[in-house]
């Protein structure tokens, strides 16, 4: 959880540096023309919440001990946006789920099974106007494991294989359009894992497993 925190503490800082020198910018224009000046926090946007569910194509890298196709997966959760004019920060806290098949050199270890796990994904996402309605997302997700399961069947604890905590980089588009006072979402997405998840303590301490995943989500604003 510290690293979480020190996620969000960091891309905080950045945005409001952004801000400042956003409002900075602005207050040399107002005096120029003889308006009053705003300040800094008159630049900070009213945050927007809503909700969000989606599916996702998951798959898990090392072709010795997993079948390397995507597998489908639910996610769903909520966030929090900050957008002015071009720019903008996005903060989710999403649950997501994904399974994936395990493959004969784990077979000592797991029946032959799929291995079910649940996450929790905190995708902290810089934002870019491309179009009216398109916007750019980019940034940093950091994702924890809530549990691992396996289906039928067990020999070892699937959590006993696998890291718990995950670090990716994001990038996609996501559309928002205006309906009435409120704002809907569409987008779709692709994660790439850069931590190698397996632990090392049971087997193959060598291979390196990493996580990629696509999502598509519908989102709502509620506040």
């Amino acid at each position: 959880m510290s690293q979480i925190k020190r996620l969000l503490f960091l891309t905080g800082l950045l945005y409001f540096f952004l801000l400042s020198v956003e409002a900075r910018a602005q207050y040399r224009v107002d005096t120029v023309r003889y308006r009053q000046p705003k300040t800094i926090m008159d630049s900070i946007p009213k945050a927007k919440i809503g909700a969000k569910i989606g599916g996702s194509f998951n798959r898990l890298s090392g072709n010795l001990c997993f079948n390397q196709s995507y597998t489908e997966g639910v996610n769903v959760g909520g966030y929090m946006d900050l957008r002015k004019k071009k720019v903008g920060l996005q903060v989710e806290a999403m649950v997501s789920t994904s399974k994936h098949a395990v493959q004969d050199s784990l077979e000592a270890h797991i029946n032959p099974s799929n291995l079910s796990f649940i996450y929790l994904d905190i995708p902290v996402l810089f934002e870019l106007k491309l179009l009216p309605c398109i916007w750019l997302q980019v940034g940093p997700q950091i994702g924890t494991m809530v549990s691992a399961n396996q289906s039928p069947g067990t020999i070892l604890d699937p959590k006993t294989l696998f890291e718990s905590n995950d670090f990716s980089g994001v990038i996609g588009l996501e559309a928002k359009v205006p309906i009435h006072r409120s704002l809907i979402s569409l987008g779709a997405r692709y994660i790439y894992g850069f931590s190698n998840i397996n632990n090392g303590n049971v087997l193959n301490p060598d291979q390196s497993w990493k996580t990629t995943s696509i999502q598509v989500y519908l989102g709502f604003q509620i506040l």
